[in-house]
């Protein structure tokens, strides 16, 4: 497992390190699952039944959606667009509804080998977007192609090692997946490999049920019971999700992020080659394309005129892709 070797990496070094960036006060003790978006971090209330939509780095409060009727409670939280997904307790069924409270679908996966889902994330992978599941009973994510109709579960990892499992995040973070376990010697694990994990390090958190990548593909948010609190955690400050460029072939950063007009995307090549820069909004439609060759070196390049929005960024060349989401606030 890599946490002896994080440990020694982040005690040798001055230049980076990880660990509670801010917290701020849980809405309720009863949260069960988080989704966040570029400004918003929702946090699902299984025992009152209300979604509250709070802000990214005060959490106060903006806004509090009823969750619709259903037989258990209701677990784990994805966002996506402007719809919200969530698992029902103790079954393998999923529910989504739209942020303003509208009731969007219901499926059930127990007819694919799905029995418990206590956590779920959505994300777009490549361009595509998914929706993540993971199934408490056998301890198996799966990943489902949005938007969910008859789509089957596609089985993606099974973790081992993992004494509970409460929520999970997308692998956004170095393609690992976030798997809140609320263990008190590491509340969330960074799932690589069924059996290759990095903990959690540092102090000033007692466990963890929800979880949510944030926008930075580096951060996560995690909803701690034990202190009523929601703590945002960074895996490796001044990293990627800066928008820095990092000296790894095809590593990418934007900046600003969120941005009021045009962004920056940076990367960097070890050799020269074409490479195409697509944009997505949250419908999964191209809205800005650059296809063509770049040197070695420190690319760039600008992007301008979007609306206000969410979108997804996806970097490609030949046999390799990176992505990165942003935000336009105008």
């Amino acid at each position: 497992m890599r946490c002896s070797a994080l440990i020694f990496f982040l005690l040798a070094s001055t230049a980076f390190c990880q660990g509670i960036e801010w917290s701020f006060p849980a809405p309720s003790s009863h949260i069960t699952g988080l989704a966040c978006d570029y400004v918003t971090v929702y946090a699902l209330d299984s025992l009152d039944c209300m979604v509250y939509a709070l802000h990214y780095s005060t959490g106060a409060l903006q806004d509090a959606v009823q969750l619709p009727s259903m037989e258990g409670k209701a677990v784990g939280l994805a966002l996506l667009g402007d719809t919200l997904y969530f698992a029902e307790s103790g079954t393998a069924i999923v529910h989504a509804m739209t942020t303003g409270g509208e009731p969007a679908g219901t499926w059930d996966y127990a007819g694919s080998g799905v029995s418990s889902i206590t956590g779920l994330d959505a994300f777009y992978w490549g361009g595509d977007p998914l929706l993540y599941i993971i199934d408490s009973a056998t301890k198996t994510i799966y990943s489902i192609d949005l938007p969910l109709s008859t789509n089957e579960p596609v089985e993606r990892i099974t973790l081992v090692d993992c004494p509970v499992v409460h929520d999970i995040s997308a692998p956004r973070y170095a393609d690992s997946f976030p798997v809140a376990c609320n263990d008190p010697v590491s509340p969330v694990r960074m799932y690589f490999e069924p059996d290759d994990y990095e903990v959690l390090y540092g102090n000033g958190f007692v466990g963890a049920v929800g979880v949510a990548a944030a926008s930075e593909e580096n951060r996560f948010y995690f909803s701690d019971p034990g202190l009523g609190e929601i703590h945002r955690y960074c895996m490796d400050m001044g990293a990627i999700g800066e928008g820095t460029v990092v000296p790894l072939d095809h590593e990418l950063g934007i900046t600003p992020n969120p941005s009021m007009g045009a962004v920056d995307v940076m990367f960097t090549l070890a050799g020269g080659e074409r490479v195409t820069v697509g944009v997505f909004d949250t419908a999964g439609r191209a809205v800005f394309t650059e296809d063509r060759e770049f040197e070695a070196g420190g690319c760039s390049v600008v992007v301008d005129g979007l609306p206000s929005g969410a979108y997804h960024l996806r970097l490609s060349g030949s046999g390799w892709s990176q992505t990165a989401d942003f935000a336009v606030l105008r």
